[in-house]
């Protein structure tokens, strides 16, 4: 594990909200949430980060693991921590972090997210997946609001790994799965290569 930070973000299941959003019900499965509706990003699986080292393409897709077992193939890096203002934890109900985007970062992000909806965008930390949600929302308004099974250590942790580690922190689409086995690290690495 090549950062302290990755186990503040283990196994934590997460939900990003749109700014103003108190409750995190979700958007339409079936098409972009209303202006009325949670701009919501749902976690499909828990993860935890295996500390192995991604294998990179020179137009900076990547084969990135994580410790669900699963493999990731992932698209070029969208918005990186660096456009984060803040992040802060606190207690409505369950913990959440409430992560405000800088001005381009916020347009960054909710243009990633609207490109992406329907589909999974990995959070991406010193090189390994923590998380990779299902977008369904398309509109953020410059803030999202994490929740998700913690308790206030781990929501704490969280905002802070969040302000301390732009530099490393990065979401990516997702653009293929696969089981962590010999094949399935060989047919991403395929893919890889192929594009």
């Amino acid at each position: 594990m090549r950062s302290r930070w990755a186990a503040a973000l283990l196994g934590l299941g997460i939900v990003l909200v749109g700014a103003g959003c108190g409750d995190t019900d979700g958007g339409d499965a079936d098409g972009p949430s209303s202006s009325d509706s949670p701009a919501v990003i749902e976690d499909v699986v828990e993860y935890e980060f295996t500390g192995a080292d991604p294998v990179m393409a020179e137009d900076d897709r990547g084969v990135f693991a994580a410790s669900d077992g699963l493999l990731y193939l992932l698209g070029p890096a969208e918005v990186t921590g660096d456009a984060l203002a803040n992040a802060s934890a606190r207690f409505q109900e369950q913990w959440l972090v409430d992560v405000e985007f800088d001005t381009d970062g916020g347009a960054a992000f909710g243009a990633m997210a609207a490109r992406h909806f329907g589909n999974q965008v990995a959070i991406v930390l010193d090189g390994g997946v923590v998380s990779a949600p299902l977008i369904n929302a398309t509109e953020f308004d410059g803030v999202a609001v994490i929740a998700g099974a913690f308790d206030e250590g781990l929501a704490r942790d969280l905002a802070v790994a969040l302000n301390q580690n732009g530099s490393i922190l990065e979401f990516r689409p997702v653009l293929d799965v696969a089981e962590d086995t010999d094949e399935g690290r060989a047919a991403l690495e395929a893919a890889l290569r192929s594009e």
